[in-house]
């Protein structure tokens, strides 16, 4: 409380401490904005990358003279070789069509 006091908050009048009424509102909504942001920053979603240990280790290096770790891009299809493989299946759907 007297860190409030001391930052203009709340007054002090015979060692109570009270919000005064022309202020009531502005305190209240400036209150549920901290308590709103301290709820959505408390609660991580399940699905985010970012709240899982480690992703940070995950991410390719942007340093061009670091080596490059070839084990995830030899177990993931090129984008080159995914662009064939939808060209092939749009041609195969069209040769069916005609």
């Amino acid at each position: 409380m007297v860190r409030l006091f001391e930052k203009g908050l709340v007054e002090r009048s015979d060692g109570a401490y009270y919000v005064a009424p022309d202020r009531v509102d502005t305190l209240t909504r400036r209150l549920e904005s901290l308590d709103s942001a301290i709820q959505l920053f408390e609660s991580t979603p399940t699905d985010d990358v970012y709240a899982e240990e480690g992703w940070e280790d995950k991410l390719p290096s942007i340093d061009p003279n670091a080596e490059a770790d070839t084990t995830k891009q030899e177990s993931s299809p090129s984008v080159e070789n995914q662009a064939k493989d939808v060209i092939a299946d749009l041609e195969d759907s069209q040769r069916k069509n005609n």
